[in-house]
């Protein structure tokens, strides 16, 4: 009897045994399934550095700017220098003085004849009307110009300045301060030569309105 009970145990023993065995090795199965999921992510993971770089290469294409382009820096401007030669009978303005008066380059001061502009530089008085903008005009006809010089009967003033009507090319420029508007006619003898003409063109002036004679009281 004790036999048979000592058999049965040995016999659900082993059954048990082979059960255990059996679905240990069915856990250890589940257990290892992944392996082959584990394998794909570790391929995929293997390919991700391709898709990476690609990205990277075309992320540096369009963050890096293209080189600069190489540029040359102005060059400075030139010394301002006469339009042209000098003819033998002219002479070079260097600066304006006043709207009636310049200065040579040989220091020599010249007033044009037959005109009186407002003045700007007489310490006894103030700047009078209109006198800056006939001083400009003046500028703009003759500083740093070749100029041929007229005199008449008197070559000088009491100052020692020259007195001439001045011409810039065919540029009457004595006349053309008083048709425009920027010179009263100021006729002092014997120094007459072309009063009658400084007249007219004063006339013209006047009647147009022009210059001083629109901005500045009589």
């Amino acid at each position: 009897m004790r036999t048979r009970r000592g058999l049965l145990s040995t016999t659900l023993a082993i059954v048990a045994l082979i059960i255990s065995a059996y679905f240990g090795f069915l856990g250890r199965k589940t257990v290892l399934t992944p392996e082959s999921t584990l394998s794909q992510i570790l391929g995929e993971v293997q390919k991700a550095p391709e898709t990476n770089s690609v990205n990277v290469t075309q992320q540096v294409q369009v963050v890096v700017p293209p080189e600069p382009k190489k540029t040359t820096p102005p060059s400075q401007p030139p010394e301002q220098l006469p339009q042209r030669a000098a003819n033998p009978d002219e002479v070079l303005v260097k600066r304006v003085v006043d709207g009636d008066t310049v200065e040579l380059a040989s220091g020599e001061k010249v007033r044009l004849i037959g005109i009186d502009t407002p003045e700007t530089v007489d310490p006894r008085k103030s700047v009078q009307c209109f006198g800056k903008e006939a001083k400009e005009f003046t500028r703009s006809l003759l500083e740093n110009q070749w100029v041929r010089l007229e005199t008449d009967i008197e070559p000088k003033d009491k100052y020692g300045r020259t007195l001439a009507y001045v011409y810039r090319d065919e540029l009457f420029v004595n006349d053309t301060i008083i048709r425009e508007g920027y010179a009263h006619v100021m006729t002092i003898p014997p120094n007459v030569r072309y009063a009658e003409v400084f007249r007219e063109s004063q006339q013209f002036a006047r009647v147009q309105n022009k210059g001083l004679w629109s901005a500045c009281e009589d």
